[in-house]
């Protein structure tokens, strides 16, 4: 069976392999790269998830097995590169296959979701939590 922390890696791989959106791995910089007008370049956020030892049988669907949650908030310093971006992880890992013994990753993201900004942050960005679900057999 395949452990949360397996697929913790299998994610953070495929974002890390982006080429136009920088990925962290549950934290980000105090200073994230931005441009010289201070507009932070786009970012994706990894959050580890633990995963739970119960079944949950209203998301295990009809193969039985527990549901791993992966949550990624994609941010910028623009809301147009953020809206980018987020297109750009959604085509990386929704319906990828992160290992033989899970079902593909599915983009579970409320359509009703939509970009904020952050105002907790300078210089600012805007952001969305982007959530993707696997089932392990």
């Amino acid at each position: 069976m395949t452990t949360p922390a397996e697929l913790h890696a299998a994610v953070r791989t495929i974002l890390e392999a982006l080429p136009t959106v920088q990925a962290f791995d549950g934290d980000v910089p105090a200073a994230p790269p931005a441009d010289e007008a201070g507009r932070v370049y786009p970012y994706a956020v990894l959050w580890p998830a633990p995963g739970g030892d119960r079944f949950e049988p209203a998301l295990s669907g009809p193969r039985g097995g527990l549901v791993w949650v992966a949550q990624v908030t994609v941010a910028a310093g623009d809301p147009t590169w953020c809206l980018q971006a987020t297109g750009t992880v959604r085509a990386a890992l929704d319906g990828v296959w992160l290992d033989d013994t899970a079902s593909p990753l599915t983009d579970d993201t409320p359509s009703s979701r939509t970009i904020a900004r952050d105002p907790d942050v300078k210089p600012p960005r805007w952001f969305v939590p982007l959530r993707f679900t696997c089932q392990i057999a």
